[in-house]
């Protein structure tokens, strides 16, 4: 795999523009619910809002678990061996599946609690009706994530973006007839969204589902049992696949809950500020998530390369593969960091008419932009290092700097001193800021190589 910088970075684009084009187009289904239901009124939104946002916070540790198919079946390719990706995917599917079961639990349980809570009463009924229905959608979206990330371990970006595409198109189509009751349906409102959702992640799952299984194009990867195996064998669970899935994803989902428990705390003290902080942080945090899209997509890239080049014991490759995709990832940030700096009432203007909010989020914004480099970077290290099989030294620095440096700080800043909605943003300035310094020292000093197991040893398929 070693070869040139123009080489690896060609490779990584290659990679990372469907990428970053299916972060997107998943943000973009987020932010067409709200629009939709929004014009409902105020209570069927925030009953949206408070539904996704108990619902995600659970399903992260689980799709963490899930998304350790990336590295397994990527450096499983690199290293050749291709039966071996097959007997994780399968593998993945189980656990998706039994994953699925505690946390469609656990989301019924915390619907039932909203109203006990003190929530609202209208918002509970709400919010509750439509965590149930995602909450049932959970095993198509965990399977989704499962069959996505197999895909990609083998280098294969577009089929995640194809599948998007068709899930938004049926999306605003489904969210018409559905919230609103056109074409003879009854009018669900917020439930309708939901059931919209898990509507359009079956599409995903069913467009996947095809490109993996329909035909022959995957049969020298063994993802599924012959019937000569089922008959002799029975259906075998790979336990040492499953074991080292565990052991891989946990600290993904632990990194994960870090980084959502940092933006979740953060928003809790803008509510503590007023409503036009709240509505600033959300124009400005929306906009700053955008950006990050595009460096998610070169995350994956970076993964993918580094896991390849892993399971073929290059090491020179997949050094060179990280470091590609590290600086681009500083190239690209520059660009919405300049924005930031030089147009941020503008950009605001796009999400409001309120000059007050807008003037809030110009002044988060030119926050941001001393943070973007640092975000893209950390975000891609982190990849790279997923795709080495380096997951539990992210998910620490995530849980210090979130929780020991951004969080303490922004408060200080922001209550002790009196800085506000911007010294929260200074806070995670520094929080990302620190992240990446020392994911930066992670990958210059090489602590992070190693092949996994499932490349280095042979396991029961």
């Amino acid at each position: 795999m070693s070869g040139t910088y123009a080489y690896h970075l060609r490779e990584t684009l290659r990679l990372a523009l469907p990428a970053s084009l299916a972060q997107l187009g998943m943000m973009l289904m987020s932010v067409v619910d709200t629009a939709m239901v929004g014009r409902l009124g105020a209570a069927p939104l925030a009953a949206v809002a408070l539904g996704s946002s108990l619902f995600y916070a659970p399903f992260v540790l689980a799709m963490g678990i899930v998304n350790a198919l990336d590295p397994m079946v990527s450096q499983s390719f690199g290293a050749r061996q291709l039966p071996r990706c097959g007997a994780i995917l399968r593998s993945g599917v189980r656990v998706a599946i039994w994953l699925s079961l505690p946390l469609v639990l656990v989301v019924v349980a915390i619907s039932y609690a909203l109203e006990p809570l003190g929530v609202n009463a209208e918002v509970a009924r709400g919010a509750a009706a439509y965590m149930r229905v995602l909450a049932f959608g959970a095993p198509v979206m965990l399977a989704t994530t499962a069959l996505s990330n197999f895909l990609h371990g083998l280098g294969h970006t577009r089929p995640t973006l194809v599948a998007v595409v068709v899930a938004n198109v049926a999306n605003v189509g489904l969210n018409w007839v559905l919230i609103y009751g056109n074409l003879g349906m009854p009018a669900l409102g917020e439930l309708g969204s939901g059931v919209a959702t898990v509507a359009c992640r079956l599409s995903m799952l069913v467009v996947l589902a095809w490109l993996v299984y329909g035909g022959r194009r995957f049969d020298d990867f063994a993802v599924r049992h012959t019937a000569e195996e089922r008959r002799a064998r029975g259906v075998s669970v790979d336990w040492a696949g499953v074991r080292e899935m565990w052991r891989v994803g946990a600290p993904i989902s632990g990194h994960l809950v870090s980084e959502v428990g940092m933006f979740s705390v953060v928003a809790l003290m803008m509510g503590w500020l007023g409503a036009r902080d709240v509505a600033s942080h959300q124009v400005a945090l929306q906009l700053a998530a955008c950006a990050f899209m595009v460096t998610m997509g070169l995350g994956t890239a970076g993964s993918i390369r580094v896991g390849h080049a892993s399971g073929a014991g290059d090491r020179r490759g997949a050094a060179t593969a990280a470091w590609v995709a590290v600086g681009g990832a500083a190239c690209i940030m520059s660009v919405p960091a300049l924005a930031f700096l030089l147009v941020p009432e503008q950009l605001a203007a796009i999400f409001t008419t309120d000059a007050a909010v807008q003037h809030g989020a110009a002044r988060l914004l030119r926050i941001a932009a001393f943070f973007q480099l640092a975000d893209g970077v950390q975000g891609v290290i982190a990849g790279c290092l997923r795709g080495a099989g380096d997951t539990g030294f992210p998910m620490r620095v995530h849980a210090l700097t979130s929780f020991v440096i951004a969080l303490p700080l922004g408060a200080v800043l922001a209550f002790g001193l009196g800085f506000g909605a911007a010294g929260l943003w200074w806070g995670l300035t520094a929080g990302l800021c620190a992240a990446a310094a020392l994911l930066l020292w992670r990958l210059r000093s090489g602590r992070w190589w190693g092949p996994l197991a499932s490349v280095t040893q042979t396991s029961t398929v």
